[in-house]
């Protein structure tokens, strides 16, 4: 029986590029009942709340003409 050969991709898991990796870290306090809202949000959405919330937080950014 021939075991199947892995690929190179498959042992190691590849690098984002330094700009690209999130490092840093936000803390917001929220109530139990804001915490429900937006995690039911970001589930809807298919997103974890943190990758909504950020993607949500840089939209609004944006609109108001900050990059």
């Amino acid at each position: 029986m021939k075991l199947a050969k892995k690929s190179r991709a498959a042992e190691k898991p590849r690098r984002k590029a330094d700009e690209d990796r999130k490092g840093l870290m936000l803390r917001v306090r929220v109530t139990a009942e804001q915490k429900r809202v937006l995690t039911a949000a970001a589930e809807k959405s298919g997103l974890d709340v943190s990758s909504w919330l950020r993607s949500l937080g840089v939209e609004r950014a944006r609109a108001l003409g900050v990059e």
